[in-house]
C-alpha cells in the first residue's frame, strides 16, 4: 500500500507540474527605488516598473535532469546578465562622479591658495611681452583680487 501511495503521488505532482508549470510563466518588471538601486520581479510596486521581455528560445527542448527548464534558465542568465551590466554602468558613474568630485576639490584648493598669495603678497605684478615684471596699480590689483575671490566661490561650492 506504501509503494502504490508514493507512485501515486508522483505521478500526481508530475501531472501537476505538466499542467500548471509552463502557464504560470510571470511577466518580469524592472524598477528602481528611491535609492537608486534597480529591483527585478513579478510585482513592481504601484507606479513603477517596466516590463523585461524575457525571450524563450525557438524550440523547447525537455528538462534537465534536475527538472528545470532549459528556457527559464536561458532567462534567469538574461536576467543575470542585465543585471550584471546595470551594476557596472552605476560602478562607472560612480567612479566618473569620484573623479568630477576630486577634481572639483583640487580646483577648489588651487584657487584658494592664489586668493591667499594675492591678499598677502607686497605687491602683484604680470609680466609683459618683452619678459619684463609690471607692477599692477592698487586698482587692478583690487580686481584680480576679486577676480580670484569669484573663482574660490564659485568652485568651491
Amino acid at each position: 500500500m506504501l509503494a502504490f501511495s508514493t507512485n501515486w503521488t508522483r505521478l500526481l505532482a508530475t501531472l501537476v507540474l505538466l499542467l500548471f508549470g509552463p502557464s504560470q510563466a510571470a511577466e518580469v518588471f524592472r524598477w528602481t527605488d528611491d535609492r537608486g538601486n534597480v529591483h527585478f520581479g513579478d510585482r513592481p510596486p504601484p507606479g513603477r516598473g517596466e516590463t523585461v521581455e524575457l525571450r524563450p528560445e525557438a524550440t523547447t527542448p525537455p528538462p534537465n535532469e534536475s527538472g528545470e527548464m532549459p528556457a527559464r534558465r536561458a532567462a534567469q542568465r538574461k536576467l543575470l546578465r542585465i543585471y550584471s551590466e546595470e551594476r557596472m554602468e552605476r560602478a562607472e558613474a560612480r567612479r566618473r562622479e569620484a573623479a568630477l568630485r576630486e577634481e572639483r576639490q583640487r580646483n577648489c584648493l588651487k584657487a584658494r591658495e592664489t586668493l591667499e598669495r594675492y591678499r598677502h603678497a607686497p605687491s602683484l605684478y604680470r609680466v609683459r611681452d618683452d619678459g619684463t615684471p609690471e607692477t599692477l596699480s592698487t586698482a587692478e590689483r583690487r580686481r584680480v583680487t576679486e577676480e580670484a575671490s569669484e573663482a574660490v566661490e564659485r568652485l568651491c561650492r
